[in-house]
């Protein structure tokens, strides 16, 4: 939670901001890649078009003078489950891109499952109720 100080009849305090400050806004995803590779793909394809982009709905300006800073961007929610499978909580990071891919490793003798990882940088999140909606009480997320 941030913070700032304020003069309080010749005292400096600290008061809260109510405004949560995460230090990297990043998230990483772990996950076995399914045998047709459409998750992948899917991943890949989003990846390759955060090139620079023309202003669209979903276009980030991350502020290049030269306007090749725009990315596509969209909202990741994710639930956390109970060892019973049921949603225990949720949370949706708002204007989400990929950041990183892992390594793939890949061997013809292993017929093991192929693990991939990535990471996708996000501007925000909020803090999802039991139906999926924003809850109504949350701070602002800077």
């Amino acid at each position: 939670m941030g913070t700032d100080k304020v003069m309080y009849r010749s005292i400096e305090i600290e008061r809260p901001t109510y405004t949560m400050s995460p230090g990297s806004k990043e998230i990483t995803f772990n996950y076995f890649i399914n045998a047709d590779w459409t998750d992948y793909r899917a991943l890949y394809n989003w990846c390759m078009n955060n090139a620079p982009v023309n202003k669209g709905a979903n276009a980030l300006d991350t502020g290049n003078v030269d306007g090749s800073g725009l990315l596509n961007v969209c909202d990741i929610d994710v639930t956390l489950l109970s060892p019973y499978k049921k949603p225990v909580v949720g949370f949706r990071f708002k204007n989400c891109w990929i950041k990183a891919f892992s390594d793939l490793q890949l061997s013809y003798s292993e017929a093991d499952e192929i693990q991939h990882s990535f990471t996708c940088a996000y501007t925000h999140f909020v803090i999802l109720d039991k139906s999926g909606l924003e809850t109504q009480m949350n701070a602002p997320v800077a």
